[in-house]
Order: C-alpha cells, then sequence, then structure tokens
C-alpha cells in the first residue's frame, strides 16, 4: 500500500484548514473579552488566556486596551499565517 502525493497533500490542507479555526478562535474570544469587560470592569481579572489584567485595567484604561489590541493582532497574524499555508496547498 503505497501513499501518494496527492492523498499526503489532501491532508496536510485538512490539517492546515483545522489549525486556522483553532488559531482564529483565539482573537475573537479576547475581542469579545475586551468588549464585555470595557462594561464590568470584573472581566479583567480573568481573561480568555488566564491573564489576570484587571491592575492594568485600573491604572490605565488606555495602557489595557493598547495591550490587548496588540494581543489581539498577534493571534490573528498566526491565524492569517495558518491560512496562507493553506492557501498555498490549494494551489499546489
Amino acid at each position: 500500500m503505497t501513499i501518494t502525493t496527492s492523498k499526503i497533500l489532501t491532508a496536510m490542507k485538512l490539517v492546515f484548514w483545522i489549525v486556522f479555526i483553532g488559531l482564529l478562535i483565539k482573537p475573537g474570544a479576547l475581542l469579545l473579552n475586551y468588549f464585555i469587560s470595557l462594561n464590568s470592569p470584573e472581566v479583567a481579572q480573568n481573561v480568555y488566556l488566564g491573564l489576570d489584567l484587571s491592575a492594568l485595567y485600573a491604572a490605565s484604561l488606555w495602557q489595557y486596551t493598547s495591550f490587548l489590541s496588540f494581543l489581539i493582532v498577534v493571534e490573528a497574524m498566526k491565524a492569517y499565517l495558518a491560512f496562507l499555508a493553506a492557501q498555498i496547498l490549494t494551489k499546489i
């Protein structure tokens, strides 16, 4: 029983799409946590990734927003890289 190249590429394509969807959940959850924490600051004590940003939120809303924006952009860039990898495998 031989495994052909097309079967391997199909499996890799499927894996990359699953990774892309998995990585896309993190920035969405962080964004949702941010908007919820604007209305109730208690949420900043337990952000999605287990971070306690309540001290940062109490110190400055601007710094809290900047830090969470940075986290969201980093996680979104990871998801975008997985998307590009899936697109490359789709075009092969």
